[in-house]
């Protein structure tokens, strides 16, 4: 995968040099410079492009249903490589993802859930399959969610920032569009599947819904 590098300067690259910042999905996903992904939001999907306006990733959902239970992540190609599943009687509002385009154990990538069912300070832990006891979480997600300004950090240094406006003269942002700046060496797959159930949880609301309907399925 490619992505253009980015001349911002919240991320300082002597931080990232000796860092080895987890990689759930892949290397392959991976870049060793900052990189950008902005967001193209619409009615079937949402569709994540590069700075030079090339596609890298694709969610495939409604963006606007609520109590959407999964989620298909595709490649710029179209190939599945994340597949999302929340389990829906969590008061955690929890999900998890795996690679390919279903549940499979074997599969298994990671649990993101927020760490209360009471949400006075709405945050997120990231846990990864070695993280056994689950004291202490792989990646926190915090910040402002419905403002699309966020980050998401492991060990306390940010490894993706979200945010709603940028500084670039040649890239311009519609009213639902937001950008994703990404440290030297991050999952960019992960900070897309991270997003994608932040963006969820935003049509679904702060206070999780028990869905008494069965689970909406994704047609492969």
């Amino acid at each position: 995968m490619a992505a253009t590098p980015v001349k911002e300067e919240e991320f300082d690259e002597s931080v990232y040099e000796n860092m080895m910042i987890p990689t759930p999905v892949g290397d392959f996903y991976t870049v060793p410079y900052r990189g950008l992904l902005v967001a193209d939001v619409r009615n079937d999907a949402d569709r994540f492009k590069d700075a030079t306006d090339v596609l890298r990733f694709l969610v495939q959902h409604d963006p606007r249903r609520v109590n959407h239970s999964q989620k298909l992540i595709r490649n710029g190609a179209g190939d599945p490589i994340v597949f999302l599943q929340r389990k829906m009687t969590s008061l955690h509002y929890r999900w998890s993802a795996y690679l390919g385009d279903k549940e499979s154990e074997e599969n298994y990538l990671f649990t993101m859930r927020m760490p209360s069912g009471i949400h006075k300070h709405v945050k997120f832990h990231i846990f990864l399959p070695g993280n056994l006891d689950k004291k202490s979480p792989d990646f926190v997600v915090k910040g402002e969610f419905k403002d699309h300004t966020y980050t998401i950090s492991h060990r306390d240094v940010p490894v993706a920032q979200i945010v709603k406006k940028l500084d670039i003269e040649a890239i311009k942002l519609d009213k639902k569009d937001y950008a994703m700046k990404l440290c030297p060496g991050a999952d960019h797959a992960f900070v897309i599947s991270v997003v994608s159930i932040i963006e969820q949880l935003n049509v679904d609301g702060f206070l999780p819904k028990l869905s008494r309907n069965p689970s909406t399925k994704i047609v492969k």
